[in-house]
């Protein structure tokens, strides 16, 4: 089993996302959705959602609730079915995250589990 460099912190939080998807003439096209940010780590996350995403798409996930977190984009690289409720789950690499929304999220991070 492969190991983790960065670990992920388990949470159960509402967040908002807008789903990006290239158009043919190579526009983006977004649209809202509501989910379930399940983990997080610095690189990034685990989104719950009973709406059908495919790997490769791209997420801008906010956190209503939690306004030190900034808007994060994430692109889809796995995509798992939750039987029992007919959810998904998607684990979302961060993408094109500034330096200082990087640094602000390692601080959320380390106040929201006392890390060192």
């Amino acid at each position: 089993m492969e190991k983790r460099r960065i670990e992920r912190y388990n949470m159960d939080i509402p967040v908002e996302l807008e789903v990006h998807q290239w158009e043919g003439d190579g526009a983006f096209k977004g649209q809202k959705i509501e989910g379930t940010l399940a983990d997080i780590s610095e690189g990034g996350l685990g989104i719950i959602s009973s709406y059908p995403l495919a790997e490769d798409m791209f997420v801008q996930i906010t956190v209503p609730s939690e306004k030190r977190i900034l808007p994060l984009i994430g692109k889809i690289i796995r995509v798992n079915i939750i039987v029992p409720n007919e959810k998904f789950k998607y684990g979302c690499i961060l993408t094109g995250t500034s330096l200082s929304r990087q640094l602000a999220l390692q601080e959320y991070i380390r106040q929201k589990f006392k890390m060192e």
